[in-house]
């Protein structure tokens, strides 16, 4: 898969990655109030699992006040997270009762 995963440049961005991620999910919930977030993409099932629970510790990091921390999940599309996520809107506006 070409992924270098024990580098310390990949070390600093699942980081710099979970802790960005952590302020986006903090300031989207206390808008939305969102009860669980799905980590996936096109990267390993290790990347995955170890951006999600350095996520989870991020969180635990941001002012939480006023808002429940929404749980935190591996999705498992991989590749095809994107691809769904963008049918998900025509998809819903069309089939989905409002």
């Amino acid at each position: 898969d070409g992924w270098l995963l024990s580098t310390p440049a990949f070390e600093d961005w699942l980081d710099g990655t979970a802790e960005g991620l952590a302020v986006a999910i903090i300031a989207v919930t206390a808008v939305l109030d969102l009860p669980n977030v799905v980590i996936d993409g096109s990267f390993p099932a290790p990347v995955r699992a170890d951006l999600a629970s350095r996520i989870e510790t991020a969180l635990a990091r941001q002012d939480q006040r006023g808002i429940t921390v929404p749980s935190v999940y591996e999705g498992s599309l991989g590749r095809l997270a994107g691809a769904y996520g963008a049918a998900h809107r025509p998809l819903a506006r069309n089939f989905l009762l409002d």
